[in-house]
């Protein structure tokens, strides 16, 4: 399918499944949609606008789609993957972008997806590389060195998130059941 009349389609089904999200709202369109850097995922960029008791808002909006094509895992990751962002985000100690909604429903966008906030920001690409070549490998060694002081630190915070935090992820299967699965293959 052409790139173009697959993310017209993608726009107005996303507009439609948003609709149903915020029925209180009116007007409530996609005002513009792209895709975006992601190897493990599709990812689609979208500005969002609605209008909440005579409000407008507009709000950019990140939706993660689960592989179709390509999986790296047996098993879809993405209600963890959304669930663990919404733990990190009402804890408040991890910077990660507000998990807004998920959907199961491989009928709206042709796979399941969840939306997140989009965050002001410079992302680093899969495709090139982003460690040779890129933004991130252009910067001077002491911005970079800062990069990664962050990234470690960042990871030590969520690495102290008590285990009880996160219990709820394990109910969806366990990383030892989808390596064992991977591995039985």
């Amino acid at each position: 399918m052409d790139t173009d009349v697959q993310l017209a389609g993608r726009r107005e089904a996303l507009g439609r499944w948003l609709t149903a999200r915020l029925p209180a709202c009116e007007r409530v369109s996609i005002a513009r949609i792209g895709r975006t850097g992601g190897l493990s995922h599709e990812i689609l960029d979208v500005d969002a606008r609605w209008e909440d008791a005579g409000r407008v808002i507009e709000r950019g909006l990140i939706v993660r789609l689960d592989p179709v094509a390509y999986r790296k895992r047996q098993r879809s990751n993405l209600r963890r993957e959304f669930d663990a962002q919404s733990v990190l985000y009402t804890r408040g100690d991890v910077p990660v972008p507000e998990p807004l909604w998920f959907e199961d429903d491989t009928e709206v966008l042709g796979a399941a997806f969840y939306v997140m906030e989009r965050v002001a920001g410079q992302a680093a690409t899969d495709q090139p590389p982003y460690q040779s070549s890129g933004w991130l490998a252009e910067l001077p060694g002491h911005d970079r060195a800062q990069i990664w002081r962050s990234a470690v630190t960042i990871m030590a915070r969520i690495h102290g998130v008590p285990a009880g935090a996160m219990a709820a992820l394990g109910q969806a299967g366990s990383a030892e059941d989808d390596f064992q699965a991977h591995v039985a293959n």
